[in-house]
Protein backbone atom coordinates (compact mmCIF):
# COMPACT_ATOMS: atom_id res chain seq x y z
CA UNK A 1 0.00 0.00 0.00
CA UNK A 2 0.78 3.72 -0.89
CA UNK A 3 0.67 5.49 2.60
CA UNK A 4 1.36 9.34 3.60
CA UNK A 5 1.96 10.08 6.97
CA UNK A 6 1.58 13.68 7.98
CA UNK A 7 3.65 14.79 11.23
CA UNK A 8 7.09 13.44 12.17
CA UNK A 9 6.46 13.38 15.87
CA UNK A 10 6.64 10.61 18.43
CA UNK A 11 3.87 8.67 16.71
CA UNK A 12 4.12 9.34 13.73
CA UNK A 13 7.85 8.41 13.25
CA UNK A 14 7.07 4.99 15.36
CA UNK A 15 3.90 4.93 12.69
CA UNK A 16 6.17 4.91 9.62
CA UNK A 17 8.35 2.61 10.82
CA UNK A 18 6.25 -0.19 12.11
CA UNK A 19 4.59 0.16 8.64
CA UNK A 20 7.59 0.56 6.38
CA UNK A 21 8.94 -2.82 8.16
CA UNK A 22 5.20 -4.68 6.99
CA UNK A 23 6.42 -3.74 3.44
CA UNK A 24 4.13 -0.46 2.56
CA UNK A 25 5.56 2.13 0.57
CA UNK A 26 5.73 4.97 3.14
CA UNK A 27 6.12 8.96 2.50
CA UNK A 28 6.62 11.35 5.49
CA UNK A 29 5.56 14.58 5.66
CA UNK A 30 6.93 17.33 8.66
CA UNK A 31 7.49 21.25 8.33
CA UNK A 32 10.99 20.40 9.90
CA UNK A 33 14.03 18.60 8.81
CA UNK A 34 15.28 17.73 11.81
CA UNK A 35 11.96 15.45 12.35
CA UNK A 36 12.85 13.17 10.23
CA UNK A 37 15.90 12.38 12.49
CA UNK A 38 13.57 10.15 14.97
CA UNK A 39 13.22 7.58 11.84
CA UNK A 40 16.76 6.58 12.24
CA UNK A 41 19.40 4.91 9.67
CA UNK A 42 16.78 1.94 9.22
CA UNK A 43 13.80 3.65 7.51
CA UNK A 44 13.64 3.18 3.84
CA UNK A 45 10.73 5.32 2.89
CA UNK A 46 10.71 8.57 1.53
CA UNK A 47 10.56 12.16 3.33
CA UNK A 48 9.29 15.27 2.46
CA UNK A 49 10.35 18.25 4.23
CA UNK A 50 7.33 21.30 3.32
CA UNK A 51 4.53 23.33 4.90
CA UNK A 52 1.76 20.51 5.62
CA UNK A 53 -1.41 22.55 4.59
CA UNK A 54 0.15 23.63 1.37
CA UNK A 55 -1.32 21.18 -1.89
CA UNK A 56 1.72 21.36 -3.94
CA UNK A 57 3.86 19.29 -0.38
CA UNK A 58 0.72 16.85 -0.38
CA UNK A 59 1.37 16.09 -4.47
CA UNK A 60 4.78 15.81 -4.16
CA UNK A 61 4.00 13.27 -1.07
CA UNK A 62 1.93 11.50 -3.38
CA UNK A 63 -1.54 11.86 -2.24
CA UNK A 64 -3.13 11.36 -5.66
CA UNK A 65 -1.97 7.87 -5.57
CA UNK A 66 -2.16 7.30 -1.78
CA UNK A 67 -3.90 4.33 -0.70
CA UNK A 68 -3.88 5.57 2.81
CA UNK A 69 -3.01 8.48 4.89
CA UNK A 70 -2.66 9.22 8.45
CA UNK A 71 -2.08 12.84 9.97
CA UNK A 72 -0.52 12.68 13.50
CA UNK A 73 0.36 16.87 14.15
CA UNK A 74 0.12 17.62 17.24
CA UNK A 75 -2.22 20.54 16.20
CA UNK A 76 -6.36 19.63 15.44
CA UNK A 77 -6.56 22.74 13.13
CA UNK A 78 -4.23 21.77 11.08
CA UNK A 79 -5.20 18.08 11.05
CA UNK A 80 -8.49 18.59 10.20
CA UNK A 81 -7.42 20.99 7.24
CA UNK A 82 -4.68 17.87 5.84
CA UNK A 83 -8.11 15.36 6.33
CA UNK A 84 -10.06 17.92 4.38
CA UNK A 85 -7.65 17.84 1.71
CA UNK A 86 -7.45 14.40 1.17
CA UNK A 87 -11.27 13.46 1.61
CA UNK A 88 -12.34 16.39 -0.41
CA UNK A 89 -10.14 17.04 -3.03
CA UNK A 90 -8.10 14.00 -3.62
CA UNK A 91 -10.57 11.04 -2.45
CA UNK A 92 -7.90 9.49 -0.29
CA UNK A 93 -10.07 6.06 0.09
CA UNK A 94 -8.62 5.83 4.26
CA UNK A 95 -7.91 8.48 6.42
CA UNK A 96 -7.19 8.22 9.74
CA UNK A 97 -6.34 11.19 12.42
CA UNK A 98 -5.19 11.70 15.52
CA UNK A 99 -7.54 13.81 17.74
CA UNK A 100 -6.35 15.79 20.74
CA UNK A 101 -9.34 17.70 21.43
CA UNK A 102 -12.66 15.92 22.65
CA UNK A 103 -14.64 18.32 21.02
CA UNK A 104 -13.24 18.37 17.57
CA UNK A 105 -14.23 14.95 16.84
CA UNK A 106 -17.51 15.23 15.48
CA UNK A 107 -15.77 17.65 12.89
CA UNK A 108 -13.70 14.87 11.92
CA UNK A 109 -16.40 12.32 12.00
CA UNK A 110 -18.17 14.31 10.01
CA UNK A 111 -15.26 13.85 6.91
CA UNK A 112 -15.88 10.01 7.66
CA UNK A 113 -12.43 9.34 8.53
CA UNK A 114 -11.48 7.75 11.46
CA UNK A 115 -9.92 8.95 14.70
CA UNK A 116 -7.77 8.05 17.42
CA UNK A 117 -8.31 9.86 20.90
CA UNK A 118 -6.05 8.54 23.38
CA UNK A 119 -2.43 8.39 23.11
CA UNK A 120 -3.03 5.04 24.96
CA UNK A 121 -3.84 3.31 21.36
CA UNK A 122 -0.41 4.08 20.05
CA UNK A 123 1.23 3.59 16.73
CA UNK A 124 0.00 -0.43 16.46
CA UNK A 125 -3.64 0.95 16.86
CA UNK A 126 -3.11 4.00 13.93
CA UNK A 127 -1.14 1.18 11.90
CA UNK A 128 -4.47 -0.75 12.08
CA UNK A 129 -6.84 1.60 10.98
CA UNK A 130 -4.38 2.61 8.35
CA UNK A 131 -3.56 -0.64 6.86
CA UNK A 132 -6.88 -3.32 7.55
CA UNK A 133 -9.64 -0.04 7.22
CA UNK A 134 -12.95 -2.09 8.14
CA UNK A 135 -11.33 -4.17 10.85
CA UNK A 136 -11.15 -3.10 14.83
CA UNK A 137 -9.49 -5.87 16.99
CA UNK A 138 -11.07 -6.72 20.61
CA UNK A 139 -8.00 -8.44 21.81
CA UNK A 140 -4.56 -10.06 21.20
CA UNK A 141 -3.52 -13.33 22.61
CA UNK A 142 -0.19 -15.07 23.25
CA UNK A 143 2.57 -12.35 21.92
CA UNK A 144 0.25 -10.87 19.72
CA UNK A 145 0.06 -13.98 17.28
CA UNK A 146 -3.52 -14.30 17.02
CA UNK A 147 -6.17 -11.45 17.67
CA UNK A 148 -9.78 -11.05 18.25
CA UNK A 149 -11.11 -9.60 15.66
CA UNK A 150 -14.58 -8.07 14.77
CA UNK A 151 -15.90 -6.31 10.92
CA UNK A 152 -19.39 -5.23 9.70
CA UNK A 153 -20.64 -7.24 7.10
CA UNK A 154 -20.16 -4.52 4.05
CA UNK A 155 -22.91 -4.76 1.22
CA UNK A 156 -20.89 -6.20 -1.16
CA UNK A 157 -20.62 -9.54 1.37
CA UNK A 158 -24.78 -9.45 1.17
CA UNK A 159 -25.40 -13.00 0.74
CA UNK A 160 -21.81 -14.75 1.07
CA UNK A 161 -21.30 -17.85 2.89
CA UNK A 162 -18.43 -18.07 5.21
CA UNK A 163 -16.80 -20.69 2.95
CA UNK A 164 -14.07 -18.99 2.08
CA UNK A 165 -13.19 -17.82 5.57
CA UNK A 166 -13.25 -21.24 6.69
CA UNK A 167 -10.91 -22.22 3.95
CA UNK A 168 -8.27 -20.29 5.44
CA UNK A 169 -6.55 -22.19 8.37
CA UNK A 170 -5.34 -19.03 9.67
CA UNK A 171 -9.05 -17.38 10.31
CA UNK A 172 -11.73 -19.06 12.15
CA UNK A 173 -15.12 -17.71 12.17
CA UNK A 174 -16.28 -17.06 16.06
CA UNK A 175 -19.66 -15.36 16.59
CA UNK A 176 -22.10 -13.59 14.37
CA UNK A 177 -24.53 -10.89 16.10
CA UNK A 178 -27.36 -10.18 14.01
CA UNK A 179 -30.14 -8.02 15.49
CA UNK A 180 -28.76 -8.07 18.77
CA UNK A 181 -28.69 -12.25 19.01
CA UNK A 182 -25.40 -14.04 18.81
CA UNK A 183 -25.01 -16.68 16.56
CA UNK A 184 -22.77 -19.57 16.27
CA UNK A 185 -21.27 -20.11 13.09
CA UNK A 186 -20.68 -23.51 12.68
CA UNK A 187 -21.21 -24.34 9.25
CA UNK A 188 -19.26 -23.13 6.19
CA UNK A 189 -22.43 -22.37 4.29
CA UNK A 190 -23.64 -19.58 7.08
CA UNK A 191 -25.03 -17.15 4.83
CA UNK A 192 -24.27 -13.60 6.15
CA UNK A 193 -26.10 -10.45 5.65
CA UNK A 194 -25.59 -6.96 5.43
CA UNK A 195 -24.46 -5.54 8.98
CA UNK A 196 -24.22 -8.56 10.26
CA UNK A 197 -21.40 -8.44 13.25
CA UNK A 198 -18.91 -11.00 12.73
CA UNK A 199 -16.34 -11.62 15.28
CA UNK A 200 -12.79 -13.74 14.17
CA UNK A 201 -9.66 -15.20 15.41
CA UNK A 202 -7.05 -14.51 13.00
CA UNK A 203 -3.19 -15.07 13.30
CA UNK A 204 -0.80 -11.80 12.69
CA UNK A 205 0.01 -13.36 9.06
CA UNK A 206 -3.68 -13.31 8.03
CA UNK A 207 -4.85 -9.92 9.18
CA UNK A 208 -3.98 -8.63 5.45
CA UNK A 209 -5.69 -11.74 3.61
CA UNK A 210 -9.06 -10.98 5.94
CA UNK A 211 -8.98 -7.31 4.60
CA UNK A 212 -9.05 -8.37 1.16
CA UNK A 213 -12.13 -10.71 1.70
CA UNK A 214 -14.07 -8.09 2.95
CA UNK A 215 -12.68 -5.36 -0.15
CA UNK A 216 -13.22 -7.98 -2.80
CA UNK A 217 -15.78 -10.47 -1.93
CA UNK A 218 -15.62 -11.56 -5.77
CA UNK A 219 -11.79 -12.95 -4.97
CA UNK A 220 -12.70 -14.66 -1.96
CA UNK A 221 -15.62 -16.70 -3.05
CA UNK A 222 -13.57 -17.43 -6.10
CA UNK A 223 -10.80 -19.11 -3.74
CA UNK A 224 -13.55 -20.91 -1.95
CA UNK A 225 -14.25 -23.16 -4.81
CA UNK A 226 -13.29 -26.33 -5.31
CA UNK A 227 -9.85 -26.73 -8.01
Amino acid sequence: MKLIIVGCGRLGSALALSTARAGHEVTVVDRSAQAFDRLGADFHGRTIQGEVLHQEVLRRAGIEEADGLAVVTPDDHVNLVVARIAVLRYGVPNVVVRVYGLRHRPLFEELGVQTVASALWGAQRLEQLLTHPGLSTLGTFGHGEVSLVEVRVPASWEGQTLDALYAEEAIRPAVVVRGGQALLPTQAHFVLHEGDLLVLAVSRQAMKRLSDFFRHPQNAEASAKPQ
